[in-house]
């Protein structure tokens, strides 16, 4: 069967035998003809934490999941795109939301970076990154296996900086 699917909520590309359908928001995807396809689902990221006296962590990227020889089969699959974490002061940075291709398609959002207490970075798609607080350390966050990496540990007493996020693999 031929692949065939409309969008309502999305920007749709036209080329010499493809369509790309990109979503910046939420919508839906009706796919009318099973078939192969590829698709690229990216979550929001993390937010990077704050921390007076000290160095937050960085946010942690959002998860990626790529598939060059995905398929869907017929039916209607509500997109959700997933929006950057929230800003910190003083405080961990806040999670990424998910972005999901219907209900069995989820990358998962980035970690948030480490504010003063505690010291270790969120899980996420990719781990958000520790803080150095008053010398103070502490580990990254683990990132979702196949889309993202864990965030840096800090180790250093004498640098006071924060360790960067993780970065996406999908």
């Amino acid at each position: 069967m031929v692949f065939r699917a409309a969008a309502s909520g999305a920007t749709v590309t036209r080329g010499a035998g493809y369509r790309v359908f990109t979503f910046t928001g939420s919508g839906t995807l009706n796919v009318t003809g099973s078939g192969d396809c590829a698709y690229l689902v990216v979550a929001g990221g993390g937010a990077g934490g704050a921390a007076t006296g000290g160095s937050g962590g960085g946010g942690g990227a959002g998860g990626v999941i790529f598939d060059a020889a995905g398929s869907l089969t017929a039916g209607t699959y509500t997109v959700t795109v997933g929006s950057g974490g929230a800003a910190a002061s003083n405080s961990a940075g806040g999670n990424g939301g998910d972005s999901e291709l219907g209900a069995s398609i989820v990358a998962v959002g980035g970690g948030g970076g480490a504010g003063p207490t505690p010291g270790d970075g969120s899980a996420g798609g990719s781990g958000g990154g520790a803080s150095n607080y008053r010398a103070t350390f502490g580990g990254g966050g683990a990132g979702t296996s196949g889309q993202g990496e864990p965030g840096g540990d800090t180790v250093n007493a004498s640098s006071y900086r924060g360790a960067g996020g993780g970065g996406a693999t999908g």
